[in-house]
Formats: structure tokens, C-alpha cells, sequence
């Protein structure tokens, strides 16, 4: 199988997810990554899911826009009616973080304060 690497600066994190499945607890990620060139940078967004025993990977996710990484990455297809679907899946990335990791919650402005 093949493997994929881009490298830049993550320039936008799109999609912050959680959930309970059949198999159980989920966690997704979808971030936009930019090549740092000056002539005709070349952008990617990535799809990170993960569960089981790896979804820290996901729910940990620090990173911030402005740091430079290096993702790897698989292309995936799924057919649906007649149809192909393109799917670009990060499985590791290398890096420096900036910040603390932030995963949002289904239930936004719940707290468990017992006041």
C-alpha cells in the first residue's frame, strides 16, 4: 500500500466531532493543511477518525492554526448509488504544538458543577 506525506502549516480546522456507535466511542477531526511556498501553495483538508484504543490521537488534537506539520496520510473511495466518493485520511501526524488540546463536547455549556 502506499503512503502519502504533505507538509506545511495547518491553516484551518473544519470539523470537531464526538459520538457513540455500535462498536463504540468515536471521535473525528477534519483540518486543512497549506504547503509553505510562496509560488501556488497547494492546500489539503484531512479526515482524522479514530476509535478504540487510538482515539486519544483524535480527542488530543492540539494543534492550532499557524503550526507546521507534517501529515500522513491513505486515499480511500467508497462507492454509494453509482457513485465514488474520495476521502483523504490522516493516520499520523508530526509536528509542533501550540496549544492545549480542545475537543467539544455534544453537550456545549453543560457543566458538571454540582451548584
Amino acid at each position: 500500500m502506499n503512503q502519502f506525506e504533505f507538509e506545511g502549516t495547518l491553516t484551518a480546522i473544519t470539523d470537531k466531532k464526538s459520538g457513540e456507535g455500535k462498536n463504540g466511542e468515536w471521535a473525528l477531526i477534519k483540518f486543512k493543511v497549506t504547503e509553505d511556498k510562496d509560488d501556488y501553495p497547494q492546500s489539503c483538508v484531512f479526515s482524522m477518525i479514530k476509535s478504540g484504543e487510538y482515539i486519544d490521537n483524535v480527542k488530543k488534537f492540539s494543534y492550532k492554526e499557524g503550526d507546521k506539520m507534517k501529515v500522513f496520510f491513505n486515499l480511500d473511495t467508497s462507492d454509494y448509488k453509482g457513485k465514488s466518493y474520495n476521502d483523504i485520511k490522516a493516520w499520523k501526524i508530526e509536528g509542533e504544538s501550540s496549544g492545549e488540546p480542545e475537543m467539544q463536547s455534544d453537550a456545549e455549556g453543560e457543566d458538571d458543577l454540582p451548584f
